[in-house]
């Protein structure tokens, strides 16, 4: 069944999906509101709010809250990045309606109440602790600082600066929300398996920041050249830690697409050709991860993985990479479609997931498709549509290593 699109007079806009073999109603918010559209002095807002902003609302007690969850069935959930903050609701589908009130109030009118605020200071500063010790996450924001202009938007530490969170006021935090959670800003998804999605849907037009003045969000969309960049760090670890980084202009959603086959091609389950490679065949590395994060100004193609022979490994990677679209075969291609067509839909068990994907594809590229449409876009792509994506971006032009170097080196 297609996906239903609809769109407030105030731009809110919702992809309502109804699916009758799914047996809970899902419901992700995403926002244009994460850590890139922080001033200097807000270093940490998005984060804050995302932890605080489920905990209380004009309407609902914190313990109001948690009563209802826990009586009718309901997970709630938030999460933020550079781009976007989420927030996330499943519930049993005949209680919907108990709960779609609650989830909207958090929406819009979150109290942030100072004795939680306070609390979630303390939780955020234990995570930027432990992120600390994440190195791979660290060689990443390392490699975004060195391959963009200083102070761009996306550098900006989606965690937060200790400082500014400790300063942060329940103040600061509302006027954050006020700035950013506006609803011309926001797409929410809804997966439900029966028509009282339709309800669900009108509800939240009808209801959800109906009174409020829209603001108008500052474009922190930076048109920048992209560098190249040789990292190198200690870590207090026995193998080093190892992020090669391919990074272009934003690329358009076939583009994007063709780059996910490329990922999967490369780095998918246990028979990606780069692990094959490295593991199978040499036995250099454990595990190894291909990523495609996409930004608002720049799309990128990533390999992460850890050895204690990093120079063999970043050889191999590299020279791999580099003569993709020299070596890859139509075969191979072939195998990389029906990869990429079986882990999507595994992927969209999980509704979320499905949601996540709905909700990225419209917020990036305007797009709204079913997953039967989405498979019929990769199975028609050509072999020389992907050479084309490999000699264009898989170059050494294009190219970013960081090392986090070990004790074994």
């Amino acid at each position: 069944m297609p996906h239903q699109i609809k769109t407030s007079k105030n731009g809110l806009t919702i992809i309502l999906s109804i699916q009758p073999n799914v047996k809970i109603t899902t419901i992700v918010s995403s926002s244009r509101a994460g850590s890139r559209y922080e001033t200097k002095e807000e270093r940490g807002y998005a984060h804050l709010m995302e932890h605080t902003m489920l905990l209380g609302s004009k309407n609902y007690s914190q313990k109001d809250i948690n009563s209802n969850l826990d009586l009718y069935g309901g997970y709630l959930n938030a999460l933020t990045n550079q781009e976007f903050v989420k927030c996330t609701m499943q519930v049993l589908s005949e209680n919907e309606e108990k709960l779609l009130p609650i989830f909207a109030d958090l929406l819009e009118n979150p109290i942030f109440n100072e004795k939680i605020l306070n609390n979630e200071k303390k939780v955020v500063l234990e995570e930027i602790k432990l992120f600390e010790g994440k190195y791979r996450e660290i060689l990443w924001r390392n490699t975004l600082q060195k391959i963009l202009p200083k102070n761009h938007p996306l550098t900006n530490h989606a965690l937060g600066e200790v400082n500014t969170i400790k300063k942060a006021s329940s103040d600061h935090l509302a006027k954050y929300h006020n700035r950013t959670m506006q609803p011309n800003q926001t797409v929410i998804c809804i997966i439900t398996p029966n028509k009282s999605g339709q309800k669900a849907s009108e509800y939240i037009l009808n209801n959800l920041w109906k009174n409020q003045k829209i603001e108008t969000q500052k474009n922190n969309k930076i048109t920048t050249k992209i560098k190249q960049a040789y990292i190198e760090m200690e870590i207090p670890t026995p193998q080093s830690q190892i992020l090669i980084n391919y990074a272009t202009k934003r690329l358009e959603y076939k583009e994007s697409l063709i780059l996910h086959l490329i990922s999967t091609y490369l780095g998918y389950g246990k028979t990606g050709a780069l692990k094959d490679m490295l593991r199978s065949q040499k036995g250099l590395i454990y595990s190894l991860q291909t990523m495609t994060p996409s930004y608002q100004e720049m799309s990128c193609f990533a390999v992460a993985t850890s050895s204690t022979k990093p120079k063999e490994v970043i050889e191999v990677i590299t020279n791999k990479l580099e003569s993709l679209s020299q070596s890859i075969t139509d075969q191979e291609i072939e195998i990389a479609k029906t990869k990429l067509i079986n882990s999507v839909s595994l992927s969209f068990v999980n509704p979320i997931n499905e949601c996540n994907v709905l909700l990225s594809e419209y917020q990036n590229y305007n797009i709204v498709q079913t997953n039967e449409e989405r498979k019929e876009k990769i199975k028609k792509i050509k072999p020389e549509e992907i050479k084309e994506i490999a000699s264009r971006l898989l170059k050494p032009q294009n190219r970013a290593i960081a090392i986090g170097k070990g004790k074994s080196d």
